[in-house]
């Protein structure tokens, strides 16, 4: 029997969301890899909490060759790139860049060449609204030093969230929290093309759903909500979220709409031009999963990288 037109597309559709997790993934794991083996040749290492006081951080090498970092503005700018300033003793060690990982979340691998005068700046992700920890990597010729910092958003104050119930456009016509009353909802920010954290988040929230009883899954619905809606249409969003679990719905609106709600919600997210992509652009978003209860108020969140066994359990406590 042959296939139709419709089943091809959907073999289609499965075939790139399994493409998406797989380059997203050796996205992360290659660079981590790649510092990985650098620290096995000559690698100093300065001490983890030095930055955190506002204070330059010093690395020793045993053939007495020290590397120094200062990064500011303290804290976690949302605009404001930071700006990495290194001095090296003798200046013959040549740094060339500087590197940084996420050490609470993979965030993967991101470089800021160095200047002549040793400054770069650069943004990183606003995936978190409190305290995170970071690994900077000094790259020299033949050498690395490594350093830690900690970012947080108490340094740049942000308007309370109030978390209001919204009605939005899904493919079936206008869809609300109020819909989904008895529910426990996973309220999700995010886009489809994003290369990993929302189909992480999404293929999570579906393994967590499936730990339930079959009576408790009826109970439990994601509800992924388009920061981007200029690229996805409610119908893109229905067709993109049933491939995680065919309850698990979407919804949009017009980007003045979507941008009040995300506020409201305390979600930090930005748009970021990618002139070298075919996409042209990308979105830098919180990375959290909102938790609302059978009442329809917003009760927790959970974070990325969170088991699936212990959101059930999260999920299971609301019903």
């Amino acid at each position: 029997m042959s296939e139709g037109p419709g089943r091809r597309a959907q073999i289609f559709a499965a075939g790139a969301l399994i493409a998406v997790a797989v380059v997203g993934g050796a996205l992360w794991l290659v660079p981590d890899l790649a510092s990985r083996v650098r620290q096995l040749g000559s690698y100093a290492s300065s001490d983890p909490e030095c930055l955190t006081r506002g204070t330059p951080c010093v690395a020793r090498f045993p053939d007495g060759g020290t590397v120094t970092l200062t990064i500011e503005p303290e804290g976690l700018p949302t605009e404001t790139p930071l700006t990495f300033r290194v001095h090296v003793d003798p200046p013959e060690l040549s740094p060339r860049a500087v590197e940084l990982q996420g050490v609470d979340m993979n965030m993967g691998l991101l470089r800021f060449p160095l200047d002549a005068q040793g400054v770069a700046t650069g943004t990183i992700p606003i995936c978190t609204t409190t305290t995170m920890r970071w690994k900077a990597d000094v790259i020299l010729d033949d050498r690395t030093a490594g350093f830690g910092f900690t970012v947080t958003r108490a340094h740049n104050p942000v308007v309370e969230p109030t978390y209001p119930p919204f009605t939005l456009t899904s493919s079936e016509g206008p869809l609300g929290l109020a819909d989904f009353e008895g529910q426990v909802v996973a309220v999700y920010f995010g886009y489809t093309t994003c290369p990993d954290f929302c189909p992480m988040t999404l293929q999570t929230l579906a393994r967590a759903r499936a730990l339930l009883p079959p009576d408790q899954q009826e109970r439990v619905v994601a509800l992924m909500v388009s920061l981007d809606p200029e690229r996805d249409s409610p119908e893109h969003l229905a067709s993109y979220t049933s491939w995680f679990d065919e309850s698990f719905r979407g919804v949009t609106g017009d980007p003045v709409e979507i941008a009040t709600l995300a506020q409201a919600w305390g979600v930090s997210w930005r748009k970021v031009d990618q002139d070298d992509s075919e996409l042209g652009y990308t979105l830098d978003h919180d990375t959290r999963t909102f938790l609302v209860a059978p009442d329809g108020h917003m009760v927790g969140f959970i974070r990325h990288g969170t088991e699936p066994e212990s959101i059930a359990r999260q999920m299971a406590s609301l019903l």
